[in-house]
């Protein structure tokens, strides 16, 4: 091994010890880049679980508010309803869109 370049598994990277800084470089050239990549994988997928959970709760409570629709009480009850129905469905289309955005951020860290 070239001097400076001891392996070790405390080290920054998956090659060295020397490199101490998290600043992306590595004396050696790889290690941190993989390691911030896979980070950076692993938020992202971690955000797409919860604006998929965050769009599943969405989904049901607009359902639940239209079931409500159906069953007239007053006028005043309705347009209550029916405007937390709609910043509802602008709250969905929202997270959908930001759905879309880190699906392909992931896509594009994967290929």
């Amino acid at each position: 091994m070239a001097e400076g370049r001891r392996s070790g598994s405390d080290s920054g990277c998956d090659g060295c010890r020397d490199c101490s800084s998290r600043s992306g470089a590595c004396c050696c050239g790889r290690g941190f880049k993989k390691a911030r990549e896979s980070d950076e994988a692993e938020e992202a997928s971690g955000r797409l679980r919860a604006v998929e959970q965050e769009v599943a709760s969405l989904e049901s409570e607009i359902a639940q508010h239209d079931a409500a629709l159906a069953d007239f009480k007053s006028m005043e009850e309705t347009v209550r309803i029916s405007e937390i129905v709609a910043e509802r469905r602008k709250q969905l289309e929202a997270r959908v869109t930001e759905w879309e955005s880190v699906s392909a951020e992931l896509e594009g860290s994967a290929g």
